[in-house]
């Protein structure tokens, strides 16, 4: 039986890193605001929902996931609000 290694494994979770990851995702959560507002009808936000999705969110939710596995506390309003 083999056990694969993921990066946050090999990685270790130093504070610069950590900081550059909040960074990454303060910019995400600012790149999805933006997108929010362009997309003014119902039938713009079904056309761009896979590229929202794909670019954004799964990043974002990738982030908060490498995060939490390195014990890292992140509260339900920095996922919402971003990091300070």
């Amino acid at each position: 039986m083999s056990t694969s290694l993921e990066i946050w494994d090999i990685i270790k979770p130093t504070p610069k890193i950590i900081a550059a990851i909040k960074e990454n995702y303060n910019r995400l959560i600012e790149r999805q605001n933006k997108a929010a507002d362009f997309l003014d009808t119902v039938q713009e936000q079904d056309l761009y929902v896979l590229e929202i999705r794909l670019e954004i969110l799964e990043p974002m939710a990738k982030y908060i996931y490498v995060l939490k596995k390195w014990n890292v506390v992140v509260s339900d309003q920095e996922i919402r609000d971003g990091f300070k």
